[in-house]
């Protein structure tokens, strides 16, 4: 499975970081439109596993909040490498405009 890795240092509180972040599916989700389905989200600590669907294939992440840095690691099957880019910028974007 491709995978993505991102990581952002920030400059909130790791519980603020958590707050911001765990709206990033919300976020997602109203940038994707009805593209993404079956939106899944749980947070254990500052570690957040999600999954959604989007254009017949699923996409897995996991983010990890440490201090002053966000990570990010985001798994997707092979059907959706014409679609890696824009989910990838997406996901990345909106992670950076959650943090600031």
């Amino acid at each position: 499975m491709p995978k993505f890795t991102f990581k952002h240092k920030h400059q909130l509180t790791i519980d603020d970081a958590k707050y911001r972040l765990s709206k990033l599916i919300e976020e997602l989700k109203i940038d994707f439109g009805s593209f993404i389905r079956n939106p899944k989200e749980s947070w254990t600590d500052y570690i957040a596993h999600f999954s959604f669907e989007i254009s017949g294939g699923r996409v897995d992440g996991i983010v990890k909040l440490i201090e002053d840095e966000a990570f990010l690691e985001i798994s997707y099957p092979i059907i959706l490498i014409p679609f890696r880019n824009i989910v990838e910028k997406e996901i990345k974007r909106k992670a950076i405009e959650l943090l600031s």
